[in-house]
């Protein structure tokens, strides 16, 4: 509940956008509310009022034989040819209009956000899972070549990650460099949050021994 003649930031820990109601409706259908992603929670700005969130209790979770999901960016799912499938049967429209290409490294619920309509809560659900049941015979292999978006989709690889740069995990500056590979964020980063390069060896080490 929000006070009379009062603003209020709440934040929904390890919520996802799509996830997420408001009052028994869908909180992406609100577009008179601020609302954003923000890492692994979501933050709305609410006016005065009584207001009642429900979502997922442990958030979303990418299983561990899974590289790709609603979060990773656009143009890695463009390029594999089984990922660009799955998109293709679900947004076959906005796939052929080319609005994707020119997404970046913005990802699928990020995008939903400016577009609720074409990217429905019903459709993100759907493409997520079309994501999640790809099957590859060959093993999913990580390097910090790879960008962190990619990498961060990856439970094992995000336990790998958390334990050995935890300030950048922690950290509001991990969505600024989630479309760089991981040596190179390393590069750009603020000092406090940069591994020594014997450090950098040593996760590269750790995710090159992550098979799924």
């Amino acid at each position: 509940m929000a006070c009379a003649n009062t603003q209020a930031k709440i934040v929904l820990p390890n919520a996802q956008m799509y996830d997420v109601k408001i009052n028994g409706e869908a909180l992406s259908d609100n577009a008179d509310m601020h609302q954003a992603q923000t890492g692994k929670n979501v933050e709305v700005e609410l006016g005065s009022g009584n207001y009642d969130f429900s979502y997922g209790s442990n958030g979303f979770e990418i299983p561990s034989n899974s590289k790709f999901s609603i979060q990773s960016p656009v143009v890695e799912l463009l390029k594999n040819e089984q990922t660009r499938r799955v998109l293709e049967k679900y947004i076959p429209q906005i796939v052929k209009s080319g609005q994707l290409q020119l997404a970046g490294n913005r990802t699928l619920q990020q995008i939903a956000q400016f577009a609720p309509d074409q990217l429905t809560e019903s459709k993100l659900k759907s493409i997520n899972e079309g994501l999640k049941q790809l099957e590859t015979n060959a093993n999913l292999s990580f390097s910090i070549k790879d960008k962190l978006g990619l990498l961060l989709t990856n439970v094992n690889v995000r336990r790998v990650l958390h334990q050995e740069m935890p300030e950048l995990m922690d950290s509001p500056w991990l969505s600024q460099v989630m479309g760089f590979p991981l040596e190179r964020a390393n590069r750009v980063l603020p000092d406090r949050f940069r591994v020594s390069e014997s450090k950098l060896m040593q996760i590269n080490k750790e995710l090159t021994q992550i098979t799924n």
